[in-house]
């Protein structure tokens, strides 16, 4: 039983973090949130029951079909929902137009599929119980697609434009990149990889239309763990399990296949199967460019909360008196102040405080 529930478990982790991916490719190049990323995931179970069931093609002309018609709509995502309001982000347009074209897909989904869920082929035959494909299809699936990304950004051309744009498009533009083409290309990317997830996860999910709504909130969990724009970190968050009333502060980086069963603190790290405070997220600081003198305020306040002597409330005191003028430092007297269910993340030499 335990081992089923662990199998399936890591299975719709590996999904999600696709998922994951999915948003950090298209929000990598538009500096969108497009709340298309699990509609795309449910056409690769759509697309893949379609072609392969319905329409008797061979599995492997029917994933390839179905890449590209995720790939599609991908690029339609680029041209309808984000380059009109492309030059008012600040008003957050993008939210609307994203979330009607997401529903619009959906819908034309059930009207054109079914609303109810519809099987999908074994794709291998390999494996049962616990071994099943349903359940490592998806993993090696994910696995081989951020090795492939890693590969694509690190080694080619196409793939440092990608960054370049993703760093600053401002000076991509000024060194004659084609940001808009780039764009366009980053998008079908993200179809592809949500006709991925959507494919390897067919045996698990089925082919259903109401997938895409699932798939867009617990797809976001592992951008919210990982990082936004930050794949890796995508992968990391979905394969990491968190415990349902734990919070999870601002700016806090989950370790590989930790188990969170504790509150994080804002700006913290916690690694671990029962998760502890490493130190703090000085990387992740640094990348969104705090000031230099809030940090080390931060680094210094940190040591005091679980490195010195006294009560917690006592050390509690002493940095809220010492560190008030600190934005950073009164965001974790807040988080800790706050009435919680749980109890939150400390180092391991440190005594675990009750609330």
């Amino acid at each position: 039983m335990l081992a089923s529930i662990l199998a399936s478990g890591l299975a719709a982790g590996a999904i999600y973090a696709l998922v994951g991916v999915t948003y950090n490719t298209m929000f990598s190049t538009s500096r969108v949130m497009s709340f298309t990323a699990g509609q795309l995931a449910m056409l690769g179970g759509v697309f893949g029951s379609m072609f392969t069931l319905k329409l008797g093609m061979p599995i492997i002309i029917g994933f390839l079909l179905t890449l590209l018609g995720c790939a599609i709509i991908g690029i339609i995502t680029e041209f309808v929902a984000v380059r009109p309001v492309l030059k008012s982000l600040d008003q957050h347009l993008y939210v609307l137009s994203t979330l009607a074209l997401a529903l619009m897909i959906q819908q034309v989904a059930a009207i054109k599929w079914g609303t109810e869920p519809q099987p999908f082929p074994r794709l291998i035959g390999w494996g049962s119980g616990v071994f099943d494909e349903k359940f490592w299809l998806p993993v090696v699936a994910c696995a081989i697609t951020i090795l492939g990304l890693e590969y694509l950004y690190r080694r080619t051309l196409v793939g440092r434009a990608f960054l370049a744009i993703a760093e600053d498009n401002f000076a991509a533009r000024a060194l004659g990149l084609p940001e808009r083409n780039l764009r366009v290309a980053s998008y079908a990317l993200a179809g592809i990889i949500g006709g991925v997830a959507g494919f390897s996860g067919g045996e698990l999910l089925l082919a259903f239309f109401a997938n895409g709504a699932l798939l867009n909130f617990y797809g976001f969990v592992p951008v919210a763990l990982g990082g936004l724009g930050n794949n890796r970190g995508a992968i990391i968050g979905g394969l990491s399990a968190v415990h349902q009333f734990v919070r999870i502060g601002a700016y806090a980086f989950i370790g590989g296949m930790s188990g969170i069963t504790a509150d994080v603190i804002p700006y913290g790290m916690a690694i671990g199967n029962r998760a502890a405070l490493c130190g703090l997220n000085i990387v992740g600081l640094k990348r969104k460019n705090f000031p230099r003198e809030q940090i080390h305020e931060l680094r210094q306040a940190y040591r005091m909360l679980f490195s010195s002597e006294g009560t917690l409330m006592e050390r509690l005191e002493d940095v809220e008196s010492m560190f008030a003028a600190n934005p950073l430092a009164k965001q974790v007297i807040e988080f800790i102040k706050t009435q919680s269910e749980r109890s939150f993340c400390v180092p391991n030499n440190a005594a675990t405080p009750s609330r």
